[in-house]
């Protein structure tokens, strides 16, 4: 099953099912539909700037997550287990 990296699909759905919805929507939006903030943006109806806090705080709370997890080498944009 693809993933991010070594990181595999299974276990980045679980990190994703821990954020607030509106996080998750950001980051999905982002990251596996590839769409810039802006557009992110218009799709949620928040500001860009506030895209960009939500966006933020969510890769932050993933990179801590995974760093629970003890995985090394997982790459995604703004997320690094290194």
């Amino acid at each position: 099953m693809p993933g991010w990296g070594r990181f595999p699909a299974q276990g980045a759905l679980a990190l994703l099912a821990a954020l607030h919805r509106d996080q998750a929507e950001i980051i999905l939006l982002h990251v596996a539909a590839g769409l810039d903030t802006r557009d992110v943006a218009c799709v949620v109806r928040e500001p860009p700037d506030a895209v960009r806090v939500t966006a933020h705080g969510a890769l932050h709370e993933l990179a801590a997550a995974v760093k629970r997890t003890g995985v090394t080498g997982m790459t995604w944009p703004g997320v690094s287990s290194q």
